[in-house]
């Protein structure tokens, strides 16, 4: 289907063939894995009243999908059913809609990340009972679990809002206009790659009191020039910061233990390592002049 534009399902389908594709679609409620997937042409598609689900990767590869009606009967969407959906601006989510698969959003190749060249915001219906909408980023119905935010969310300073507990992996990854990330002092769980990737990420304050930084939060944050440490970290995983653009680094005296490639390849014109840090590898620091 390279070359369709536009598809509307009616709820009642007449003179499909028995048997054919679009009457299971319909008499199904269900949009099956992979139905739409490679329809590279397709810019709108307004799913019928009636459908219950969304399968896994069913829009996948749609890369000039614009927008997409959802009805609130659709209960669940399945893993990367809207991944590489390179023009999907915005995604609204009914009250009905209470599971979503990882990497549902457009282009989230790892984790939640929402990432492509248009998604900026994330509205959800506010009876919706598993998921909500803060300013057009994705989180848990209750606000403690923060689940994605679009690459192109057009804030330069982002304050994780207080109530936030959990960060979950790749959240924020490939995000391109969020210069500095405020931690709420609430956090208490980072998922890996929650960062990563960050183009124009300059700053980042972290919780005071968060001990371990996990696998690759920032690596690819090649602006990344500043950190507020926690004033009790003690561990810094493998390739937290790999490539990213630190250049005097000061770790924190209370550190201990520095995983492999956790400072490869940054643009560091000084580094201070406390002595506190044990079993030192050549690694942490490989590709620093």
């Amino acid at each position: 289907c390279s070359s369709v534009k536009k598809v509307v399902i009616p709820h009642a389908v007449s003179g499909a063939k028995t048997g054919s594709f679009l009457q299971k679609e319909v008499e199904t409620g269900l949009i099956s894995a992979g139905a739409f997937s490679g329809c590279t042409a397709l810019e709108h598609f307004d799913i019928p009243e009636g459908t219950v689900a969304i399968g896994a990767s069913a829009f996948n590869n749609c890369r000039s999908l614009k927008s997409i009606r959802i009805p609130d009967t659709v209960k669940a969407i399945g893993k990367e059913a809207f991944a590489n959906c390179f023009e999907l601006e915005e995604l609204f989510l009914p009250a009905s809609c209470v599971e979503l698969g990882q990497s549902v959003l457009p282009h989230a190749t790892t984790g939640w990340g929402a990432r492509s060249a248009k998604f900026s915001r994330i509205d959800v219906d506010p009876k919706n009972e598993a998921f909500s909408s803060l300013d057009g980023v994705l989180c848990s119905k209750n606000g403690d679990t923060l689940i994605a935010c679009p690459s192109q969310y057009n804030v330069a300073d982002y304050t994780i809002p207080e109530g936030v507990k959990e960060v979950l992996p790749g959240a924020f990854e490939g995000c391109e206009k969020i210069k500095k990330v405020v931690f709420a002092k609430t956090v208490d769980k980072i998922g890996a790659r929650a960062f990563a990737s960050m183009t124009a990420l300059e700053e980042i304050v972290l919780p005071p009191n968060y001990p371990v930084l996990g696998e690759e939060l920032f690596t690819g944050c090649a602006n990344l020039k500043f950190v507020t440490w926690p004033n009790n970290v003690h561990e810094i995983g493998v390739k937290c910061f790999e490539h990213t653009g630190i250049e005097n680094l000061v770790i924190p005296e209370t550190v201990e233990t520095v995983g492999e490639y956790a400072f490869a390849f940054i643009k560091a014109k000084r580094v201070r390592l406390p002595k506190t840090v044990k079993d030192i590898s050549l690694s942490i620091f490989a590709g620093v002049p």
